[in-house]
């Protein structure tokens, strides 16, 4: 969707997959000129660092970096992109992020069992599945 069609600038906001654009440019001294271009977004690299359940304090740690540019958001799910959600954390001027997470009676959903993965995602489009350490 464009904002500002009827404007000699226009805006929109980029998704995480290559879209195709064509421009139409006519006025008052010729006709029509078309030219069409794809413009390929650069995904954001996660690099986790720890991603971490420690069960004696039922806490998640998870930290690492992001390559995206700020700001950038990461979001921790259990298992897969649909998974119940860990937590959202802001990365920071250097681009880390650190989400830690105490649980309570009610998150049982949200513990880990042996071969669980976190899948980690960023409001700039990187994606990263991790295995999570468990440990007391």
């Amino acid at each position: 969707v464009l904002d500002g069609d009827d404007t000699a600038e226009v805006s929109f906001t980029m998704p995480a997959q290559p879209v195709t654009l064509t421009l139409t440019v006519s006025g008052p001294g010729g006709g029509p000129d078309t030219d069409t271009v794809t413009v390929t977004p650069l995904l954001d690299t996660i690099t986790p660092g720890r991603v971490e359940f420690r069960t004696q304090r039922g806490q998640w740690r998870i930290e690492g970096t992001v390559s995206g540019a700020l700001p950038d958001r990461v979001t921790a799910r259990l298992g897969d992109a649909g998974g119940p959600e860990i937590g959202t954390v802001a990365a920071d001027t250097t681009q880390a992020f650190d989400l830690r997470r105490d649980l309570g009676p009610a998150d049982a959903g949200l513990r880990p069992v042996a071969g669980s993965v976190v899948t980690l995602t960023s409001t700039r489009g990187g994606t990263r599945v991790v295995a999570v350490t468990v440990r007391n």
